[in-house]
């Protein structure tokens, strides 16, 4: 399923769709495409959020995709800026806004392809009633808040990849430019989704990355390592290609992360797919570290449990780490 897809199923959903949750990456491409504005905009003093489907009034500072200034009324998770550091502070925040009528259309498709029960119909109802002529912010927090430097390096990437996708410039352009923006720290965690759904689907139009290309991308992160909603994704790109750099910094980025306190549950799930993976199933993450470290209980891994999994993986020794699981059986 794609991102963009997901988003909409999200807003479907009976509660409100928070994206600190373990849910599919979202990925640029998809983003851009799935979002008719995205633009840096500041809640209005005064705008929040009196009930849950109320709309938040902010003041559009810049726009990277579509034409938007001024002042928008949009809706969005409520508890977003109370979560958000940069709402609080007057920062702006980076909003990828859906057009209402174009989600109830496209929610009206996808329901009209398969056979709706009552309680999908009554759900569509009332979303049309909600959405209907305004601007939904799609539930993707953590490309919604952005400290500075991030805000600033995924806005012109939303830029980029806009200009790509109204050129129509291919696949070879667009596979450059989700490989450089990979190799960005700023901006890796939206673009390896994109260019790993593109390697889901070899052939003439996207060949296998090549060895240089994983060069670039092993390089990029051991020398900026970070564990986040890409790193399997990276791991899948670089499948079969071996590089003791990539595979220490990727040992230690583990474990650092493991001896500070989470960054929220984003965190946790990130931890718990790469580890599944290292341990060699990269189709169940979860099962696969439960198996071998007799998790999860209650809601999830605890912190042990995932430090018992990393210390699995330093036995079983380096190789699995961008070997692939299935060559060494």
């Amino acid at each position: 399923m794609r991102p963009a897809h997901a988003a909409l199923l999200l807003l479907l959903s009976p509660v409100p769709a928070r994206a600190s949750c373990g849910c599919l990456p979202p990925d640029l491409w998809s983003l851009v495409a799935g979002s008719d504005l995205v633009v840096e905009a500041r809640p209005l003093p005064g705008g929040a959020l009196a009930a849950a489907d109320a709309p938040v009034a902010v003041e559009v500072v810049r726009a990277h995709k579509g034409q938007a200034a001024g002042r928008l009324e949009v809706l969005l998770d409520p508890g977003w800026l109370e979560d958000c550091p940069a709402a609080a502070d007057g920062s702006p925040l980076l909003l990828w806004i859906l057009e209402g009528d174009r989600f109830v259309q496209e929610a009206e498709q996808r329901l009209a392809q398969a056979p709706a029960d009552t309680r999908s119909l009554e759900r569509l109802e009332e979303r049309r009633r909600r959405l209907a002529g305004r601007l939904v912010v799609q539930p993707f927090f953590q490309v919604t808040c952005l400290e500075p430097a991030r805000l600033e390096a995924v806005g012109r990437a939303v830029e980029r990849v806009d200009d790509l996708q109204r050129s129509g410039g291919g696949s070879g352009p667009r596979r450059e430019a989700l490989l450089e923006l990979s190799e960005d720290s700023r901006t890796r965690e939206l673009a390896v989704p994109a260019l790993a759904w593109l390697a889901h689907f070899p052939g003439e139009e996207f060949p296998p990355l090549s060895p240089t290309e994983q060069a670039r991308l092993a390089g990029a992160f051991t020398r900026d390592p970070a564990v986040d909603g890409s790193t399997t994704g990276l791991l899948a790109l670089l499948d079969g290609y071996q590089d003791d750099s990539f595979d220490a910094a990727l040992l230690d980025t583990l474990e650092e992360t493991l001896l500070r306190p989470a960054s929220g549950p984003g965190e946790l799930f990130a931890l718990v797919e790469v580890l599944g993976r290292l341990l060699g199933n990269e189709d169940d993450d979860w099962e696969s570290l439960r198996r071998e470290v007799g998790g999860p209980s209650g809601e999830g891994f605890t912190t042990e449990q995932l430090r018992r999994g990393l210390a699995l993986v330093r036995e079983r020794g380096g190789r699995r780490l961008s070997a692939s699981p299935e060559g060494e059986r």
